[in-house]
């Protein structure tokens, strides 16, 4: 019965016998290429940690950290600058005030002495 549905396909016996030899060897080498090739779960579960370490490294010292801290340093850093600005102004109109009332008064200490040698 096999032999008539074969040859009425145009395929003989010896022809299917062929064909499932090639199908039987080319299954023996896939399966003693998965037994030699081994792959370690552990290896790749490794390599995943590890990647992930780096990235949870990157994250904590990372220039990507300090790079999203910037424009806050440099806000405060103006504010800071600007109050020390407005500090060290009044200091230095503090100053000249303090300066211009000592210069007034050896002024009049110079003239109530009287002594011009002092200028």
């Amino acid at each position: 019965m096999i032999e008539t549905v074969l040859e009425s396909l145009g395929i003989s016996p010896d022809d299917l016998l062929v064909v499932m030899a090639a199908m039987s060897a080319g299954m023996v080498t896939v399966s003693v290429w998965m037994t030699l090739l081994h792959r370690d779960p552990a290896a790749r579960r490794i390599k995943i940690i590890a990647a992930q370490r780096e990235a949870l490294r990157a994250g904590v010292v990372g220039p990507r950290r300090r790079q999203e801290r910037l424009p806050t340093i440099s806000l405060m850093r103006r504010v800071v600058d600007r109050l020390n600005l407005l500090r060290s102004a009044q200091i230095l109109l503090a100053w000249a005030e303090r300066s211009r009332l000592r210069r007034s008064t050896t002024r009049r200490i110079r003239l109530i002495v009287g002594n011009r040698s002092w200028r």
